[in-house]
């Protein structure tokens, strides 16, 4: 039997230094292996960390079951979901926290997932512990277990809050709809319809409500999908097709008051539409005004008539104003003269009686009767003035308007500045006649109300029109005093220059005055009474 040679240690002193460095690299290869080790075990635990603290502290909640369906992991968020602690729900069945009414979901669910090597989801609720029901959408997949055995790992995501909406939004359509079906004013919606060039050439017949049916004497589903064309050709070419198209184009909603005749309506009816872009598609809302229309016409006629019988009743007064004054003018002014005369005659007469008592008694006598007779001249002669201005007709209204300032001026104790054309102005006697009374009445206004110390007056012409300007430093008239249709004087100077064919416009502040801007046509023609306000 052979004999192993004994190994002995190296006593070569080369030998045993180079054997010392080996052991010596070999150390420092192992400690630096060592350091790599704990680095990587460090990093290691660091993201297992991180994994954790990500499971944890996610807002979805995360579930691991087993193949029965029990809970082997839960995080934080499923456990806050469901009320309930993190410990209670390891080792449960996901199943029993299954609403009752959802357990067929969710067994089609596993089956589902069990089947298919993909993904799956479902909604469904869940039961808190305080009973509530609560909305989640499970997306779950199977993945190996740490033990290579398979196991479903699912994310719970609460969408109550989405539920809720859409439960709102459903509703709100669904009352849509029926306040849609029992409104009395008609809904349509349309769809574009472009040919190869794109261009829109008709509408599509998507929804009608029960009054569009009515008025078309259609039925709802009979008319979904055809051409609104090929249904009502009258609206060919008619402001109802422009507005379509003009919405469909645009996207900007249009409303609009438009008669229309034809088709399946029995009678011409007057509707305010609205169209508004819906989508892809136009909203037609439609009102029949028809009565409306008919109550403004009879309104007009009404207004017509009361124009007419107005402008008679100015014209009337005017006519027995200038006939009153003229009999109080040759009439009475002057039986008061020839009395005033003979009076003084008589006065005269008896100052040659030779009884000095008699004689001044019956001197002063006749001067108070001669007194009272001047006193009724002049009644007589403002009153003749307030009726028709004798200056008025002899001179013209350039001159009347200078006295009537002057006159206001004397009485009233207010600064009146005028300024007018030297020469009269070629008026109508109409249109001279209203601006004369616009004026007494708006200085009257002055007089009674306003407080103003200064009025300036303009009266010119400009572009076959009579322009007249009132304006005063006074307190001003309340805007809602200025349009109330009780304010007479107001309403009347609006009215005897509406009538001519001209305009009458107050502007007024407290405070800060009034102005009165008038514009008359000097020789009015005939004004429509129907084109009028």
């Amino acid at each position: 039997m052979a004999t192993r040679p004994t190994e002995t240690a190296p006593t070569d002193p080369v030998e045993v230094e180079r054997l010392l460095h080996e052991l010596r690299v070999h150390q420092i290869e192992l400690e630096m292996q060592n350091e790599e080790l704990r680095r990587v075990q460090a990093e290691l635990e660091a993201s297992r960390a991180r994994y954790f603290e990500l499971y944890d502290l996610a807002p979805v909640g995360y579930v691991t079951l087993s193949e029965k369906g029990l809970i082997l992991e839960a995080n934080l968020a499923i456990a806050v979901l469901l009320g309930v602690t993190r410990a209670t729900l390891v080792r449960e069945s996901l199943s029993s926290y299954v609403l009752r009414a959802d357990q067929e979901i969710y067994y089609r669910h596993r089956q589902a997932l069990r089947a298919a090597d993909a993904p799956q989801v479902c909604e469904l609720r869940l039961l808190r512990a305080d009973g509530a029901p609560v909305w989640v959408l499970i997306d779950a997949t199977v993945a190996p277990g740490s033990d290579g055995a398979p196991v479903c790992r699912a994310a719970l995501i609460d969408i109550s809050a989405r539920k809720q909406a859409a439960e709102a939004l459903r509703q709100s359509q669904e009352q849509f709809r029926t306040a849609q079906e029992f409104s009395p004013d008609g809904f349509t919606i349309l769809r574009p319809v472009r040919d190869a060039q794109g261009q829109l050439v008709d509408f599509t017949w998507v929804y009608e409500n029960g009054a569009v049916a009515r008025m078309n004497g259609t039925e709802p589903l009979a008319v979904v999908g055809r051409s609104l064309l090929e249904l009502f050709p009258g609206h060919r070419g008619s402001p109802f097709l422009r507005a379509y198209q003009k919405v469909a184009e645009s996207g900007e909603s249009s409303v609009f008051e438009a008669e229309y005749a034809g088709d399946s309506l029995p009678a011409p009816t007057w509707f305010r539409t609205a169209v508004v872009p819906m989508g892809q598609d136009i909203a037609v809302l439609a009102q029949d005004i028809t009565a409306t229309k008919r109550a403004e016409e009879a309104l007009r006629a009404s207004r017509q008539q009361l124009r007419a019988l107005a402008s008679r009743v100015q014209t009337t007064a005017e006519e027995e104003r200038a006939s009153l004054a003229r009999n109080l003018h040759d009439g009475l002014a002057q039986d008061l003269t020839r009395l005033k005369i003979d009076l003084l005659m008589l006065q005269t007469q008896m100052c040659k009686s030779r009884d000095v008592t008699v004689r001044g008694a019956l001197a002063l006598s006749v001067g108070k009767m001669a007194k009272i007779a001047d006193g009724a001249i002049l009644s007589v002669q403002h009153i003749a003035t307030g009726l028709r201005p004798a200056v008025l007709d002899s001179l013209g209204l350039c001159a009347a308007v200078e006295w009537l300032a002057r006159d206001f001026q004397d009485h009233a104790k207010v600064t009146c500045l005028t300024n007018v054309p030297a020469a009269d102005l070629p008026a109508e006697r109409d249109v001279a006649t209203a601006a004369f009374r616009i004026l007494q009445e708006a200085l009257t206004n002055v007089q009674r109300h306003a407080h103003a110390s200064r009025v300036e007056v303009l009266l010119r012409q400009e572009a076959g029109e009579l322009v007249l300007r009132i304006a005063d430093d006074g307190c001003g008239i309340r805007a809602e005093k200025r349009d109330s249709l009780l304010s007479i004087g107001l309403a009347g100077m609006r009215e005897r220059a509406l009538l001519l064919g001209g305009q009458c416009d107050i502007r007024s502040q407290p405070g800060a005055g009034t102005t009165i801007d008038v514009r008359m046509p000097l020789v009015p023609s005939a004004v429509p009474l129907e084109t009028m306000p």
